[in-house]
Formats: C-alpha cells, sequence, structure tokens
C-alpha cells in the first residue's frame, strides 16, 4: 500500500460524510524511505485537536514501518486545517384554509418559519515532503 492511500485512508477514517481527494506523483516510490519527522505546521488548530492529529499519523507511519527520526529524517510531514465558516437557512411553511363552493366564501391563514444553520467546514491537508530533494 503506497503512503499516499494510507494517509487518504486515515483521513477517510475520520469519520463518515468526509470526502477525500489526493494529489501525488504516481511515479514517486517510498520504497527508499524509513524515517520522518514533523516540521511547523499551519494548522491553527487547539492543543487537543493537534495533537489527535499527529497521533494519528504517527499510527499509520508506524504501522507502515517508519519510525520518527528527529536528527536526520528521511521525510518530512505539516499539516494544514483550513476552514471557512458557512450557513445554510430551512424555511418550513404551514396553513390551512377552508370555504365553500360555487363563489362562496373562503379564508386561510399560513405561516413560514425560517431557521439559519452555521458551521464550520474544515479540510485536513497533509504534506510529506522528501527531506533532500524538498518535494513532496
Amino acid at each position: 500500500m503506497s503512503m499516499v492511500t494510507a494517509v487518504a485512508l486515515l483521513a477517510a477514517a475520520c469519520g463518515s460524510g468526509i470526502s477525500t481527494n489526493t494529489d501525488y506523483d504516481p511515479s514517486a516510490s517510498f520504497a527508499g524511505y524509513s524515517t520522518y519527522n514533523w516540521i511547523s505546521s499551519d494548522g491553527a488548530v487547539d492543543d487537543i485537536t493537534s495533537s489527535r492529529i499527529r497521533q494519528s499519523v504517527d499510527a499509520g507511519m508506524s504501522a507502515r514501518g517508519f519510525s520518527k527520526d528527529t536528527r536526520s529524517p528521511d521525510l518530512a510531514i505539516s499539516y494544514q486545517v483550513p476552514t471557512t465558516e458557512r450557513t445554510s437557512f430551512t424555511t418550513i411553511n404551514s396553513g390551512w384554509g377552508g370555504g365553500s363552493g360555487w363563489g362562496g366564501w373562503g379564508m386561510g391563514m399560513g405561516t413560514s418559519t425560517t431557521t439559519q444553520q452555521n458551521w464550520t467546514e474544515g479540510s485536513l491537508i497533509l504534506a510529506i515532503f522528501d527531506t533532500k530533494s524538498k518535494n513532496m
């Protein structure tokens, strides 16, 4: 299993409703790599989330035979968590009416209720660099 596939599976395991995209060089081989380390990330997330991201990736890397090396790693890993504020609106209409036929009378009442939902939509972007060539 390639490293990119492993990262994609790791991201997909985070929960339902998540879309996963990958962008990589299909000719790249991870056969010559055995060590990695984290570099500074522009994650802009709290310490708990940052720790969970790193622990999850560390577990995935370890399961694939990679070990962490802070002195001279083969690979450097970084992440970003860009977010966007999203809003949606839901309107529910309800009403009733009455009347009689043949030109008689009639009346009706109706109401609409609109609710607003706000949420933060985010992405997790993992970047894996070759420390010698500086290529992803």
